[in-house]
């Protein structure tokens, strides 16, 4: 019993350590982006992505990071040819349809609502960043 019970804080100690050095590497790279969401570069974006995520649901940030939401989301920006600020809007959206629903918490379904419904989170994105400056451009 002893020695299972040594093992057993062995293993915990290990797992908190390693928790703790995903926070910080976590942490970091949401320092070192850029604040001007134009900039940002995939991996900023889910960074971003991430953090609107762990203020809605109890989810650790660094399983998006470890997921193949990388993947899927620049799959998705060379199909639509997005940038970080058409993202963040985008993400604005996603977040204000998704957040009254609090029984989800697994972070792959959450990623993939997103990039099932990428299309038109930007086509109404773009509907709505129509302004009269951009209307009188478009008429000269």
């Amino acid at each position: 019993d002893d020695l299972d019970e040594a093992r057993r804080r062995r293993d915990k100690a290990k797992f908190d350590e390693k928790q703790e050095q995903k926070s910080r590497q976590y942490e970091a790279g949401l320092a070192k982006r850029s604040l001007d969401p134009a900039k940002w570069s995939v991996q900023d974006s889910v960074y971003e992505f991430a953090n609107r995520m762990l203020s809605l649901w109890h989810v650790l940030p660094w399983h998006i990071g470890s997921s193949r939401f990388k993947i899927a989301l620049a799959n998705a920006r060379s199909t639509y040819g997005t940038t970080g600020y058409e993202e963040s809007l985008m993400f604005d959206l996603f977040f204000k349809q998704v957040s009254h629903n609090k029984n989800i918490n697994d972070p792959e379904i959450i990623w993939k609502m997103f990039i099932k419904q990428f299309g038109s989170l930007l086509a109404s994105v773009k509907q709505s960043d129509v302004t009269d400056d951009k209307v009188e451009k478009a008429v000269k």
